[in-house]
């Protein structure tokens, strides 16, 4: 996209485009090109930050999308994705364990059985979400 500045020059200014969205209900659409890829929201497993995209991670594919994690966590966190890690958003319906395992250590396991060392920044917010707390 070509613009011109105050002087009449052109400057070279980038397109702004969101490379998914969240449409109606429980369905996500991811754009690249001329192409739409249509997931369900049950579908999705986790995200994954990887340089400047994320990759939304289904049980049966990787997808790439062209946006950074916080940005897909912004936009997702109403249908239940929660950070769990600086490079990892999960599906909070896929969760099916969290794990104390010492101090300052907290695992999550999900419905496929992968195993999430939650980062510490992001514990004390997860356990409050699910309600785990050390009772004595």
């Amino acid at each position: 996209m070509i613009e011109s500045d105050h002087a009449g020059a052109p400057t070279l200014t980038p397109r702004r485009e969101r490379r998914f969205r969240l449409l109606t209900g429980d369905r996500i659409a991811v754009c690249w090109g001329s192409s739409t890829e249509l997931l369900r929201w049950s579908d999705v497993v986790s995200v994954q930050s990887e340089r400047n995209c994320a990759v939304i991670s289904t049980g049966v594919r990787d997808i790439k999308v062209r946006a950074t994690l916080r940005a897909v966590v912004a936009e997702l966190a109403m249908l239940g994705l929660i950070q769990v890690r600086r490079d990892t958003a999960v599906n909070a319906t896929r969760v099916r364990r969290l794990i104390g395992a010492g101090r300052h250590r907290l695992i999550m396991i999900l419905d496929n059985d992968c195993r999430i060392d939650v980062g510490r920044d992001f514990q004390q917010p997860i356990r409050t979400r699910f309600a785990s707390g050390t009772r004595r």
